[in-house]
């Protein structure tokens, strides 16, 4: 009875035991999660400084607007 019992539980653990194939899936899937964060900080201070050129126009627009729009007969 004991032994078909400890089959069974090995059976069981087979059953939810991660493979080599599982596990180096998993770290290639870390490792391309990991690089695609590194590349977007280094895109970072790229992406900050071109909202804050557009922040500049949009507010330069607005102001360029109401000079031309003032300036009608």
């Amino acid at each position: 009875m004991e032994v078909i019992g400890l089959k069974e539980h090995v059976h069981s653990m087979e059953e939810r035991m991660m493979t080599k194939d599982m596990g180096e899936r998993m770290i290639q899937r870390f490792d391309s999660i990991a690089e695609w964060i590194v590349t977007s900080k280094d895109k970072e201070p790229v992406q900050d400084h071109r909202l804050l050129e557009l922040e500049e126009k949009s507010a330069n627009h607005e102001t360029r607007l109401t000079r031309l729009e003032s300036n009608r007969p």
